[in-house]
């Protein structure tokens, strides 16, 4: 049999990022009040003292929003985060930067040590990527908790 006999099925797989607004009309962010006003807007209001999310906020060149994305959803005492899951819509979209945020449903926004060690891990994997980390949120209704006002990302 000659090597170009065999027709082999392989799945396609299409990576894609759909803008739906313009980015003329796409949100800045340029501190974590901004960003945490965006973050929840999006944010179910009846789950986030329910159960925790985690999600990503994606930010161009220009610091403008390209999308919003829920990595995964947990309990009431924690979310697992597959950091490949959380860098890959980030290179889909072409960002380059992202910032972090997650609830915690106790509406507790001071970080856990998993919550830091996290974080660091995250910054290190966009520091290899070339999407950088900008920041990561606790948030609650009202209130939140921003690493880098607070002093956890260091670069």
């Amino acid at each position: 049999m000659n090597i170009g006999d065999k027709f082999y099925k392989i799945p396609e797989i299409k990576l894609m990022y759909n803008p739906r607004v313009k980015a003329s009309d796409r949100p800045k962010v340029g501190n974590a009040a901004e960003t945490y006003k965006i973050f929840i807007q999006d944010w179910n209001r009846h789950k986030i003292y329910l159960i925790e999310q985690f999600k990503i906020l994606l930010i161009d060149k220009r610091m403008s929003v390209l999308g919003i994305v829920t990595i995964g959803s947990g309990g009431l005492d924690g979310v697992y985060v597959d950091p490949k899951m959380v860098f890959a819509p980030a290179i889909i979209s072409g960002a380059s930067a992202i910032v972090l945020a997650h609830n915690h449903p106790s509406g507790e926004v001071t970080p856990s040590p998993a919550d830091i060690k996290l974080t660091n891990d995250l910054v290190t994997l966009g520091e290899i990527l070339h999407v950088k980390v900008l920041d990561h949120l606790i948030v609650t209704r009202g209130h939140y908790y921003s690493f880098i006002d607070n002093h956890l990302i260091k670069y």
